[in-house]
């Protein structure tokens, strides 16, 4: 599972620097569905993964911990979705983006923490 976190980490950093590039020659992300999709699918195969690690045995506070990187990954990769989308239908992207930059700070301090702890 920590492979899954680091591949998915790895996926999503990918996925957001794609959506800024799209930013720099488009003005909306209204024909954007392959980068939606992108976002659908990484959102999807991170709750699959919280979900598989949940049921996990061993170490409760590892299992746990893994549980949340797998949560802020999710909030990571929705707010980039749901700027994207709100986008699409008229509005501003920044509230979404905003929400996934707060989600991958939060990610990147207990990356850190797990890896110091667990690796």
């Amino acid at each position: 599972m920590i492979s899954e976190k680091d591949s998915l980490d790895t996926q999503i950093g990918e996925t957001a620097s794609a959506i800024n590039g799209y930013l720099t020659t488009h003005s909306s992300f209204q024909n954007a569905s392959e980068l939606k999709s992108r976002a659908v699918v990484l959102e999807e195969r991170a709750r699959n993964a919280k979900a598989r690690t949940e049921r996990l045995s061993g170490n409760e506070a590892e299992r746990a911990a893994l549980a949340n990187l797998f949560q802020l990954e999710i909030d990571r990769i929705h707010g980039l979705y749901k700027g994207m989308v709100d986008n699409s239908n008229g509005g501003d992207y920044s509230l979404g983006f905003k929400d996934g930059t707060q989600a991958s700070y939060a990610f990147d301090s207990a990356n850190a923490s797990f890896n110091q702890t667990y690796k």
